[in-house]
């Protein structure tokens, strides 16, 4: 799970007003386990930038969850499809990995299959018979 920066954000923020005005009793274990890892992920100087006037009410929840959603770098997701036996990708848990010199094949229309015996379609399979007039 990916959770949203910017309630993580706000969480901390108020986690740590709490724990600043010695209210220890309002805070949960869970949420000083979260307070102790927030504390070590959010050190940069735009976060406490964020704090201070938080803090004094001069900016509101939303400019906050704005701000931490825009300091999240982007991620590059990448699909990659390959082709491979059936029974492999169906029911191996570790598959070997493909080394990047690999020879690529180019896929073409063809009438050769590529799972066997076992993986066919029970319809439609069959071959037309001729038949006789």
């Amino acid at each position: 799970m990916n959770p949203d920066p910017g309630v993580e954000g706000l969480r901390y923020f108020h986690y740590r007003q709490l724990r600043e005005s010695k209210q220890y009793s309002k805070l949960s274990p869970n949420q000083i386990e979260f307070l102790n890892e927030a504390t070590k992920r959010f050190t940069d100087a735009r976060t406490e930038a964020l704090y201070g006037p938080w803090l004094e009410g001069q900016i509101t929840v939303d400019v906050v969850t704005e701000a931490f959603r825009r300091l999240v770098p982007k991620r590059e997701v990448v699909f990659r499809p390959e082709l491979v036996d059936g029974r492999a990708a169906l029911f191996e848990a570790n598959l070997p990995r493909r080394s990047p010199n690999t020879r690529r094949i180019e896929v073409t229309k063809s009438l050769e299959t590529t799972f066997g015996p076992a993986l066919r379609p029970v319809f439609g399979d069959e071959s037309p018979q001729p038949q006789e007039n």
